[in-house]
C-alpha cells in the first residue's frame, strides 16, 4: 500500500522539496519565515495522515521489521507524556501533540521507498542550492568569517550545508563522469562555504565522518564500536568542558579560537549548562517539561536554547527520558552498522555519528528548528530504511 502512495503522489521528492521549502523559516525575511513555518505545519498534518495510514493498512510483517523502533519511539512518547501529567503541565499540550507527531515522522520514515531516480533529483537539487548559497556569498561582500547569507545565523547556515553536503554525495554514480565531476565541484563549494561560516561544531562533524569512514575502510569489526565510543566522548566532553573552563588553560584556548574562528572557545555554553543541570537534578527521575526554556531556569535571560540535545531531554523528562532516548539511538545504530557493503547505508551511518556528537553542542533534532531537525532524521533513517529493505529481501530469498 504505501508503495502504491509513493507512485501516486511521487512521495520522496514531494517530501524532500517540502522539507527543503521548511528551512525558510530559518531565513529574515518575514515572508519567507511564514512560508517556512507553514511548510513545517503541513509537514507535520501529512506525518500525522500517513502514520495513520501506515497504522491501518500495512501488513503484520511490515510491523515486526520495524518493530524495535516503534517500541522505542513508544517509550519515549510514554515517559514524555508520564512527565507531561505529573508535573501538570496541560499550557503545554500543543507542544506535546507536536512532539508526539514528530515521533509519528520518524515511524513513517521508515516505510518510504527511496530509489535511484530519487537520489538523482535531490542530488541535482542540493547542488542547485548549494551554488545559490554561494552566489548569496558573493553578493554579501564575500565574509571570510561568520556567513550566514540569507539565513540568519552562521551555525544554522553551516548545519544546513553540511545537510546539503549528504544530499549531494547521495548523487555520486559509477559511469556517470560528468556528473561526479560536477557532484565534487559543489562539494567542494559546499565545504568552502562551511569553512567561512566559522561553525566549529560543523567542523567537528565532517571530521567525525571522516574518522569514520576511514576507520569503516579497515575495520568494519571496529567501526560497529564507534557509536558506543562517540557517545563516550559526547558524556565526558560534556565534564571536560567544565574542567578546562574552571583550569589555567581557559585564557589560552580562547585566544587560540579568538585567532583562528573569531570567537571564545567557551562561548557561554558552560553558564548554560551549569545551571541547566542544577535545575534539571530538581526533578531528575521524571524532568519537568516538554520543550521548556532556558528563560524558565537561568539567571542569565536571552538563551534561545541549552545548546545540548541530550541535556534538553534530560531536563523535559529526566533521567527516564533520556536513557530512553539513548536506547533509540542504541537501536538505530544496529540497522546502521549492519549491511555496510550499501552505499547508501554507509554515507548516512557516518554521518549519523557526526550528528550524534554535533548534538553534544547544538539542539535541532526535536522542538528546537524543527526544519534542521526533519532534515538530519531524513538523513538518519535513509540508512535505516534500506538497512530494514535489505534485510525484508534477504528473509524472503533464504527463508527459515
Amino acid at each position: 500500500m504505501m508503495k502504491k502512495l509513493n507512485f501516486l503522489i511521487n512521495l520522496p521528492n514531494t517530501l524532500f522539496i517540502l522539507l527543503i521549502l521548511n528551512i525558510l523559516e530559518l531565513t529574515t525575511q518575514p515572508e519567507l519565515i511564514t512560508i517556512g513555518k507553514t511548510g513545517i505545519q503541513i509537514s507535520l498534518f501529512i506525518s500525522l495522515i500517513l502514520f495513520l495510514y501506515f497504522i491501518v493498512f500495512q501488513t503484520k510483517k511490515s510491523v515486526l521489521t520495524i518493530l524495535p523502533i516503534f517500541i522505542s519511539l513508544t517509550a519515549i512518547a510514554f515517559l514524555y507524556t508520564l512527565s507531561h501529567l505529573y508535573n501538570r503541565n496541560f499550557d503545554n499540550d500543543r507542544i506535546l501533540a507536536t512532539f508526539m507527531i514528530t515521533l509519528m515522522y520518524l515511524v513513517v520514515l521508515t516505510h518510504i521507498d527511496w530509489k535511484k531516480k530519487h537520489f538523482n533529483f535531490i542530488s541535482f537539487t542540493s547542488i542547485i542550492l548549494v551554488l545559490l548559497l554561494f552566489i548569496n556569498w558573493l553578493s554579501s561582500d564575500m565574509p571570510f568569517q561568520k556567513f550566514e547569507g540569507i539565513i540568519r545565523n552562521p551555525n544554522l547556515t553551516g548545519i544546513f550545508l553540511f545537510i546539503l553536503m549528504f544530499f549531494q554525495l547521495l548523487g555520486l554514480v559509477k559511469g556517470k563522469i560528468l556528473y561526479n565531476i560536477l557532484i565534487v565541484f559543489s562539494i567542494i563549494i559546499n565545504l568552502f562555504l562551511i569553512y567561512v561560516t566559522t561553525s566549529r561544531t560543523v567542523y567537528l562533524s565532517i571530521f567525525i565522518i571522516i574518522l569514520s569512514l576511514t576507520v569503516m575502510k579497515f575495520s568494519k569489526k571496529l567501526y560497529k564500536y564507534l557509536f558506543y565510543i562517540f557517545v563516550l566522548f559526547n558524556l565526558t566532553s560534556f565534564f571536560v568542558y567544565f574542567k578546562l573552563y574552571n583550569s589555567s588553560y581557559r585564557n589560552i584556548l580562547n585566544e587560540w579560537s579568538r585567532e583562528y574562528f573569531n570567537k571564545n572557545f567557551f562561548s557561554g555554553r558552560q553558564t548554560i549548562w551549569d545551571e541547566a543541570v542544577k535545575y534539571g537534578i530538581q526533578s531528575p527521575i521524571i524532568g519537568h517539561k516538554v520543550g521548556i526554556k532556558p528563560d524558565e531556569y537561568l539567571s542569565t535571560k536571552g538563551y534561545a536554547h541549552v545548546h545540548n540535545q541530550y541535556l534538553q531531554i534530560f531536563l523535559e523528562s529526566g533521567m527516564l527520558g533520556f536513557i530512553s532516548f539513548l536506547i533509540f539511538l542504541v537501536v538505530l545504530w544496529k540497522y546502521l552498522s549492519i549491511n555496510l557493503e550499501s552505499y547508501v547505508i554507509k554515507l548516512s551511518s557516518s554521518f549519523y555519528l557526526g550528528i550524534i556528537v554535533y548534538q553534544n553542542y547544538e539542539l535541532n533534532l526535536l522542538l528546537v528548528n524543527k526544519s534542521i531537525g526533519f532534515l538530519l532524521w531524513l538523513i538518519i533513517f535513509l540508512g535505516v530504511g534500506f538497512s530494514i529493505r535489505i534485510k525484508h529481501k534477504s528473509r524472503k530469498e533464504n527463508p527459515e
